[in-house]
Formats: C-alpha cells, sequence, structure tokens
C-alpha cells in the first residue's frame, strides 16, 4: 500500500488533518488482525533489536527471550535464547573434533538407517589407547562370531598374530587342534611316528616332541663331534701351512712336539687359526672329527692317539672270504698234496713232491724237496753253472762256520756266505753280478712298497696292503679295530727316516730283526722276549697280559729280541672279541 502522509483526528470534538510529513504520529499501542493482537512499544522494541537495529536504551537483548522447548543435541545453560545459543556454540566447537563418546558415535546402514554399529570402550584399561588396524583387503567379521572358541579370551591376541586372519583360507575353529579335527575336540587322534603318543592334546604332544629331541641331541652330543679341519698334519715339527683366519688343522699324536709357530700346542691338539695366532683345543676320549681331504674316514681321538674309521663297507675279493668281521683267504688246494687253505690258515702238504731229493748238473729253476734241506744228502757244493738254486743245508753251515774253500770256482752258496761277518757280504759278488745284500740285507728280508697314506718320521709301523675303497697296491697302517673293516692283517713293518707321505717309495720290512726308532717306545728289560702285539694306528706293545674292546683284534706280529729291538715275523691273529 502507498506510504500515508495524513490521518484524520478529532480536536474538540472537530476533525482536523494531521500531516505526518512535518510530524511523528504518537499511539500508545497498536491493534492488529482479526483477533486485534495489541502490540505495545516494549514488543516493537525487541522487534526492532532481532532485526538488528539498534537498541539505544539497551534495554532489551536476546536474554529476555524464553526458548520453546529444550534441546537434545546440546546442553543449555538455561531456558533463554542466550543460554541456548551458548550451549549450540559449544556443541558445534567439538561436531568436527577426534575424540567421540561412544555412547553417542555410531554408523547407520545407508540402505536402514536403523541398524546401527557402536563401539564400546569400557573394557579398556584406564589411560590406554588400543588400536584396530585394516588389512589390505576385504574383512568378513562373521567367522569369528561363529567361532566355537571364543576369540576375546585366546591368550594369544589377535591383534599380534603374524598370520592375517582375513586370508587364513582354513576354518578358524581348526586352529584349536591345528590338525583339521572337529574344533571341539581336545585329541590330536593318531600319528605314525613313535616320538608323540596317540590321542594327546596339543601341549602333550608338543613335550612329547621336546623330551624327544632332548634326547637325540644328547645322544648325538655323547660322540663330542668337532668341526671339521682342512687337513692331519703327520710332521709337527715342521712350520704351520699359510696362516689364514678359521683354518682348522689336527696335530697327529705322533709327528713330534709341534713347530713354535703353533703358539704353545701340544701334539694330537686340534688347532685354529684365530686371525692372530693359533688356539689349540685337546680332544677329549671319544672325540670324532673329519678332514677335508680324506672323505672316507673319521678321525677318532683314543685316549692318547687318533685312528681312522672308515666309512666303507667291507668287501672280499677273489680269492677271499668274510667271516663276519675277518676277512681271511678262501679254502682252497693247490696241487693236492702241496699248499692248502683252510679256515684262513696255509698248511704244506707233503714238499716232497715238488722234486726229486737230488739236483741234477745243469738244473735251473729247481727247488730242493723237504728231505733234501733236513738232511746232509745233497753234496757240499754245487757244480759249476748250476744257478737260481738253493745252497745244501751242510753248504750253509760250512759257511756260516768260516769252512768254505777258497776256490777258483766258487758257486753261489760259497758266494752268498763268503764271510762269517754278513755285512762283508755286501762287497762280494754273485756269478750273475747282483749284490749279495739285495738279497739278504743283513739277516732281514725286505721289498719295495708304496706308501697309501702319510707315516711320521722315525717311528716304527706295522703296515698292511690296502682294501676296498684305497689305493690298490699301496701300504697303510695296521689297526686292530675290526668294528668296519679288517685291518689287522700286518705283512710286516716299515720305519721312514724321513716323514712320508702317499706316493712316497718305502721300504718293508717283512722278515728279521729291526732296531726301534727314536719316536718308539722302547721296550722294558722284564718284556724281553714277549710277543709284540698290534695296537692302534701301525703301534705295538709287548704287554703279557693285554685288554682287547669289543670288535677289537688279537694280532702277533713278532717277539721282543732284545732291549730295543724286535723280531718281525711269525704274524697271525688270534682272535676278535
Amino acid at each position: 500500500m502507498a506510504d500515508i502522509s495524513r490521518l484524520s483526528r478529532l480536536v474538540n470534538g472537530v476533525m482536523r488533518g494531521v500531516d505526518l510529513s512535518a510530524n511523528s504520529l504518537l499511539v500508545l499501542s497498536i491493534k492488529v488482525g482479526a483477533g486485534q493482537t495489541e502490540l505495545t512499544q516494549a514488543l516493537l522494541d525487541k522487534l526492532l533489536l532481532m532485526e538488528g537495529l539498534t537498541d539505544t536504551a539497551g534495554k532489551y537483548n536476546a536474554t529476555n527471550v524464553v526458548a520453546s522447548a529444550s534441546p537434545t543435541n546440546y546442553t543449555a545453560g538455561s531456558s533463554d535464547v542466550a543460554a541456548h545459543l551458548a550451549g549450540i556454540d559449544s556443541a558445534l566447537a567439538t561436531a568436527g573434533g577426534s575424540d567421540f563418546s561412544d555412547s553417542v558415535f555410531r554408523i547407520s546402514d545407508n540402505g536402514d538407517s536403523s541398524k546401527k554399529i557402536a563401539f564400546e570402550g569400557s573394557a579398556i584399561a584406564t589411560s590406554t589407547v588400543r588400536t584396530i588396524t585394516m588389512p589390505d583387503a576385504n574383512v568378513d567379521l562373521g567367522g569369528i562370531a561363529t567361532n566355537a572358541s571364543n576369540i576375546s579370551t585366546n591368550s594369544g591376541n589377535i591383534s599380534t598374530n603374524a598370520g592375517n586372519i582375513s586370508t587364513n583360507t582354513g576354518d578358524i575353529g581348526d586352529l584349536t587342534t591345528l590338525s583339521g579335527v572337529a574344533s571341539n575336540s581336545t585329541s590330536l587322534g593318531s600319528f605314525t611316528g613313535s616320538a608323540i603318543p596317540d590321542s594327546q592334546t596339543i601341549k602333550q604332544a608338543l613335550q612329547s616332541l621336546e623330551t624327544y629331541s632332548e634326547n637325540s641331541r644328547s645322544l648325538i652330543q655323547n660322540f663330542e663331534w668337532k668341526d671339521s679341519a682342512k687337513d692331519y698334519v703327520v710332521d709337527n715339527t715342521a712350520v704351520p701351512a699359510t696362516e689364514v683366519s678359521g683354518d682348522r688343522y689336527v696335530l697327529s699324536h705322533d709327528g713330534g712336539t709341534p713347530h713354535a709357530n703353533y703358539d704353545g700346542a701340544s701334539a694330537g691338539d686340534i688347532v685354529e687359526f684365530n686371525g692372530t695366532s693359533w688356539v689349540a683345543t685337546t680332544p677329549t676320549l671319544g672325540s670324532f672329527i673329519s678332514v677335508d681331504d680324506e672323505s672316507s674316514v673319521l678321525y677318532y681321538w683314543g685316549g692318547a692317539a687318533w685312528s681312522t674309521k672308515a666309512f666303507e663297507a667291507t668287501t672280499a675279493s677273489t680269492g677271499l672270504t668274510k667271516n663276519g668281521f675277518d676277512i681271511r683267504l678262501a679254502d682252497a688246494v693247490e696241487n693236492a698234496s702241496g699248499i692248502k687253505v683252510l679256515n684262513g690258515a696255509i698248511t704244506l702238504e707233503d714238499l716232497g713232491a715238488f722234486d726229486t731229493d737230488d739236483l741234477a748238473e745243469g738244473a735251473t729253476n729247481k727247488y730242493f724237496s723237504a728231505a733234501a734241506a733236513q738232511s746232509a744228502a745233497v753234496a757240499d757244493s754245487i757244480s759249476d753253472g748250476v744257478t737260481d738254486v738253493a745252497p745244501s743245508q751242510n753248504a750253509v753251515f760250512d759257511a756260516l762256520a768260516g769252512k768254505q774253500a777258497a776256490s777258483a770256482n766258487l758257486d753261489e752258496a760259497s758266494t752268498f756266505f763268503a764271510s762269517t761277518d754278513l755285512s762283508a757280504a755286501e762287497a762280494e759278488q754273485l756269478s750273475d753280478g747282483s749284490n749279495a745284500d739285495s738279497l739278504h740285507s743283513h739277516s732281514q728280508s725286505k721289498i719295495a712298497g708304496v706308501a697309501g697314506e702319510a707315516f711320521a718320521i722315525n717311528t716304527t709301523f706295522f703296515v698292511r696292503y690296502a682294501i676296498t675303497g684305497e689305493t690298490a697296491g699301496r701300504v697303510y697302517k695296521c689297526s686292530i679295530d675290526a668294528s668296519a673293516s679288517d685291518k689287522f692283517y700286518a705283512i710286516g713293518v716299515i720305519q721312514p727316516t724321513a716323514a712320508k707321505v702317499a706316493g712316497d717309495a718305502v721300504e718293508i720290512i717283512l722278515l728279521g730283526v729291526v732296531s726301534l726308532l727314536a719316536n718308539d717306545t722302547n721296550f722294558a728289560a722284564a718284556e724281553v722276549g714277549q710277543a709284540v702285539h698290534l695296537k692302534a694306528a701301525g703301534g705295538f706293545d709287548a704287554v703279557s697280559q693285554i685288554t682287547y674292546a669289543t670288535d677289537e683284534a688279537s694280532y702277533h706280529g713278532g717277539q721282543v729280541a732284545e732291549v730295543g729291538k724286535m723280531f718281525v715275523g711269525n704274524m697271525h691273529l688270534l682272535g676278535i672279541l
């Protein structure tokens, strides 16, 4: 409607015009609407204030407005608008924060808002924060809700489980037994072995397994295994090999006093270079150690000496037979009434059948018969021109007694025994030009051989020929150990005056008297006349009463001739324990 510029009023009963453009209309109240709501100055002043107009008197403000209802999402200090606005302001200050009460915070389903997710933190310890970490995968918690064993009481916190539960393809119920049996089962069922008894719980089964493992470890430790070494040092007196940190060596028990560069180690020790010095370990009885360049044996410390224990099985080749751990000659008969082998022993049957008693002049390559050897029937001298025959008994006796007459036509017998001083035979020549010493060698019978392993200097060793798995034709140390293979069949002794290694030439004394060397243990006066018995690693002793362990052989190798000397010969096996 148009602005009102004029009003009419009664003045002294007469209607007068009122110019509003020059004067203000002053009324005490105005009644508005059909209901005649009265608008007074007080109400108008409050309305003007709510419209942002100035309350010049400061008489009216929002604190005088009364709210019509109590709030549900914030707290008001009173029913005035100002108190409500203050409560709203406080609520808004925390509406976008990082801490929410679990009684208020909810997540509603997008399809049905009445379906909600709530969190409850009352079980958490005071001043403690628990974190839920989501994997990089979709997670369905339904399996946890149906698990017969409540996961909330599991002593292993699922939050620290290294195996992500979201990727577990097996039913979580199987975790109760770890066997795939029913989730409520307390028994692991049957086992195929004997280490774990059947029908055990997890704890019982693990205890059985631990007990079995501890017993097995104890058994292995009883063997006293040592870390492997690069080599077995035969000559301890030599300068050590190039010193490389971590290298280990076994010093032989019979190789002499170790070189000073071994930093005080003793014979038989295991030494290891630590980058600065050699650290020695003294082996204890029963210690085993392997050597890198000897793949078929282990070294065993028997308390005073190292001996070898072979890996390979014992076999018997042509002409031999195996009887337990004993390898012996197979039973055989040569020429019916000649050489005979029975139960490992060699016998001679009627040697007279080899030839007639008489050697005809000019006969060659003949052997004398038993009868001829045992009588003086053969002539004292062999006719000129006869070669390669043995001298008669009387010729031998005469030569030893110095009775053989000088002659321009000396035969082999008179030449061989030309002097009672046998060393003089070295200067005498046989009819074929060979030196007598090559046949006789001062009352010793010898043959040439090749070493199959290392032999220490100035030490006497009983030796044998190689067996299966060793280098054929070479000689090795004898041993009384019969647990794996028969290495006690001695053929003689060797006495190296210089350290020998595999492949070196050696001289084997088959028969005769030998003098002990510097590194040998000398015989006592009370042992003169005693039998010499084989021991480990080619060694020997002359104890009258010897104690053997299981699987050890009693082998006779000779006799003590005098202090410092022994007769080598008449070697034979007495038995195996």
